[in-house]
C-alpha cells in the first residue's frame, strides 16, 4: 500500500487538480490527494487483481444484515 500511495502522490502534480491552487474535496486537510490520477484502464487493472498482501484484513465479529437475512 505504501508503494501504491507514493506512486499516486508522485503522479498528482501532473494532473489538472494540482496545477494551480485547487482547493477542494480532492485533497485532504494535509494536502494529500484522494483522487485516482491514472487512466480508467489502469483502475480496472488495479482493481481486477489486487495484491492482498498489501492489506491487513481484520475480521468483524458482528454479522452483517445480509448474512442475517440469508439465514
Amino acid at each position: 500500500f505504501d508503494a501504491y500511495n507514493a506512486e499516486m502522490q508522485a503522479r498528482v502534480p501532473t494532473t489538472v487538480w494540482a496545477s494551480g491552487g485547487c482547493d477542494s474535496w480532492y485533497f485532504d486537510k494535509s494536502g494529500v490527494p484522494n483522487l485516482y490520477p491514472f487512466s480508467p484502464d489502469r483502475y480496472l487493472n488495479d482493481m481486477h487483481d489486487p495484491d492482498f498482501s498489501e492489506y491487513r484484513l481484520i475480521a468483524d465479529s458482528r454479522e452483517s444484515d445480509a448474512v442475517q437475512a440469508a439465514e
